[in-house]
């Protein structure tokens, strides 16, 4: 079964499938224009897992802010699920909030009290701190706690979600807390395909959107590929950037 990954646009949540694990994971924040028709997708690919021989479903969420269209269309989905349990499949939610988020703690109150399936709320602490280790064809990626970000390497890798997402779920973070962190970005990639253009386009967004701290990124290159791709970037964005050549 081919599975549904949808990229983290500004105002839209990531999402992400896994049949192989029976795995629906949806993060961030959830605007969009039309809810129903951009969570269909979905909703068509849980029901197609779910009526074929699979048995078991957990669905993960990790909202930051949703407004009522999307909160519609949530019902909607725990509301699919809860048909297929009730044909004895195997379904679980779990609810992560962010410590002090009473909002979004008390909204998974309130949708699991319409269903009997499991149905977890549960705290998650947000992460201050990432690493993710260099490959062949990934870069390091690594986030301290004092707001310093560096992307280095190759940008090649399929998945680019895995490295890329934890950092904009991080700036989606920022914003919508209005924390103050002084934000320095150092990007030096050797070489980056077009999927992977698309998360570090969706990262220099975020970090347009974060306007209550300094945000300062430098953008490497050794060569005039890796130039003009950050020209393509960065040129009409709004936050304070400088190029600098690496021999």
């Amino acid at each position: 079964m081919t599975d549904l990954i949808i990229g983290p646009k500004v105002n839209y949540p990531f999402i992400f499938t896994d049949a192989s694990k029976g795995l629906v994971y949806i993060s961030g924040i959830s605007i969009p224009e039309n809810s129903s028709n951009f969570y269909l997708p979905l909703m068509s690919w849980i029901d197609d897992y779910l009526t074929s021989q699979n048995s078991t479903l957990t669905v993960n969420f990790e909202m930051l802010y949703f407004g009522n269209r999307s909160s519609k269309a949530f019902f909607d989905i725990f509301q699919l699920l809860d048909k297929h349990h009730n044909n004895k499949k195997q379904i679980e939610v779990n609810w992560f909030y962010h410590p002090e988020d009473e909002e979004i703690m008390e909204k998974g109150e309130e949708f699991a009290g319409f269903f009997n399936y499991p149905f977890n709320i549960k705290e998650k602490p947000m992460a201050s701190k990432f690493i993710a280790e260099r490959t062949s064809n990934s870069p390091l990626v690594c986030l301290n706690q004092s707001g310093e970000m560096k992307i280095e390497g190759t940008s090649t890798n399929g998945k680019p979600w895995e490295y890329y997402y934890p950092i904009i779920l991080w700036l989606d973070t920022v914003r919508f807390s209005l924390l103050a962190v002084k934000i320095k970005v150092d990007i030096y990639l050797s070489r980056i395909d077009k999927l992977n253009q698309c998360y570090i386009k969706a990262i220099v967004s975020r970090l347009e959107l974060v306007k209550y701290n300094e945000v300062e990124l430098v953008w490497k290159y050794s060569n005039n590929e890796i130039k003009t791709i950050g020209d393509d970037i960065l040129l009409k964005s709004t936050i304070p950037f400088k190029f600098e050549k690496v021999q």
